[in-house]
């Protein structure tokens, strides 16, 4: 599970460092949210500790399995597929896990705590900075 990383990938320099707990990328379409998780994705391939979930491959049904087998979790676009439900799943799961949801804008959270980042362009890097 690599939830911290500063290295040169596919010819961009990449850091970010994600800690347990929820983890929350927001920006608007264009940003690097996906381009940011596709890159994660290829860094933890074969980890048997790591899951992205996306709208294509979420299922209810799953979640659960895959909440309590893996430590590293990333929604890519939540906003398309986030319920309530499943928001309380998360959370009732992220004290000693790591979680990133990626999304537009922020998601109403009643008041539960997380993390909020941004990720940032730069030329050849890309940043994820704490908003």
């Amino acid at each position: 599970m690599v939830a911290k990383y500063c290295g040169d990938i596919k010819g961009k320099r990449l850091c970010y460092d994600f800690q347990p707990g929820l983890n929350v990328i927001t920006g608007n379409s264009g940003t690097g949210k996906t381009y940011l998780y596709k890159i994660i994705r290829s860094i933890n391939i074969g980890e048997t500790d790591f899951a992205m979930i996306d709208w294509q491959n979420y299922t209810l049904l799953s979640l659960e399995e895959v909440l309590d087998r893996c430590n590293f979790i990333i929604f890519d676009n939540a906003e398309l597929y986030m319920t309530e439900e499943l928001l309380k799943k998360i959370f009732h799961s992220a004290e000693n896990k790591v979680i990133v949801l990626t999304l537009r804008g922020l998601m109403k959270t009643r008041d539960r705590k997380f993390k909020e980042f941004l990720v940032k362009r730069d030329g050849k890097e890309l940043v994820v900075i704490a908003k």
